[in-house]
């Protein structure tokens, strides 16, 4: 922050889960892409391991994981997953586990304490 009142500069992406008010000036540095289709190794990984931990660190990783789940009805293969999520925001939109664990503060730190504390090996 300047003392010369210059507006905050926001990088970010296309995809924005809340737009930032005040003085700010928004650069788009970056373009969210989501896949259409999940190749089918990466299926065949999912039903044949154990997915023990799942890591998400937004809104939209949350909602297109979902989505990725539901098209590939892969529910029972996810559901017994530790999910560890980097806000309650984030954990709110999880509907696929019950094992859901949030951060209390959102860092990086915060997400590997928690898969430290609560994740499966």
């Amino acid at each position: 922050l300047s003392s010369h009142n210059q507006p905050f500069l926001y990088l970010c992406g296309n995809v924005i889960t809340q737009e930032l008010r005040g003085d700010i000036t928004k650069y788009e540095i970056y373009k969210t892409h989501y896949i259409q289709e999940v190749s089918p190794r990466i299926l065949d990984i999912i039903r044949t391991d154990t997915v023990d931990n799942i890591l998400l660190y937004s809104e939209n990783s949350a909602k297109q994981l979902s989505n990725i789940i539901q098209k590939y009805d892969l529910l029972q293969y996810v559901s017994k997953s530790v999910v560890i999520t980097l806000s309650e925001k984030v954990a709110a939109l999880v509907d696929f586990s019950n094992n859901i664990y949030a951060c209390q503060q959102p860092s990086q730190q915060s997400m590997l304490q928690l898969l430290q504390d609560h994740g499966q090996r």
